[in-house]
């Protein structure tokens, strides 16, 4: 077993040196080829392209996520294909190794994706995929108005120790927009921490607050 891991480990590692010995647009062209063949018919060709992706991480991943156009563009529809198949492939069983460099690659691409629509489409990926490492960076994004939903539902799923803090600390600086999301993921998590926090806004003059509280 430990022989085959190191084995598979080996390999990846010999196929992220060839990656990233190979420039950024030859990366970005073979990824337009992989898409190109997608939405594909039945499971094995999905997972074969799937693979292919994989051998081109990190580089493929963020290829894909410069490549996004906004959810209404018929021009979108492969290229968040490319990241689903991604998404679902490396989230096997015995698949560590590419599921935390895709997962990375994801949270990079979280800092230099503007459109919230896809920004939030990222996240959804990392609330499938993501553990420990996509915690902190998906924090800050408690903070966003747009972003905050998708970004509880991510923490939610993920649910690692420190997610609770997280909400905690999230609660002090939400406003009325956000708030009421901080406060039933808190429920959720049902965090006795946060019952006296959550009290207060019990009589807020905001309606959405105050119900949620």
């Amino acid at each position: 077993k430990y022989v085959s891991l190191t084995a598979a480990l080996l390999t990846l590692l010999t196929f992220s040196n060839e990656v990233s010995a190979l420039s950024k647009e030859t990366v970005a062209l073979h990824v337009h080829e992989i898409i190109g063949q997608m939405p594909t018919g039945n499971c094995e060709q999905r997972d074969a392209l799937a693979d292919e992706l994989v051998k081109l991480n990190p580089e493929a991943t963020i290829a894909l996520t410069e490549m996004l156009l906004t959810p209404s563009n018929p021009d979108d529809a492969k290229v968040r294909y490319g990241l689903s198949a991604l998404t679902y492939h490396v989230g096997r069983s015995n698949a560590e190794f590419e599921r935390t460099v895709y997962a990375k690659a994801l949270i990079d691409a979280l800092q230099f994706v503007s459109d919230k629509h896809n920004k939030a489409f990222l996240i959804e990926q990392l609330q499938l995929i993501g553990k420990q490492e996509a915690v902190k960076p998906l924090a800050e994004y408690l903070e966003d108005e747009f972003l905050c939903d998708y970004t509880a539902r991510a923490l939610l799923t993920i649910q690692t120790d420190d997610v609770e803090s997280i909400f905690l600390k999230a609660l002090n600086f939400a406003n009325r927009t956000t708030r009421p999301t901080i406060i039933k993921s808190l429920d959720l998590l049902q965090s006795q921490a946060a019952a006296v926090e959550i009290s207060k806004f019990a009589f807020s003059s905001d309606s959405n607050t105050r119900e949620t509280a």
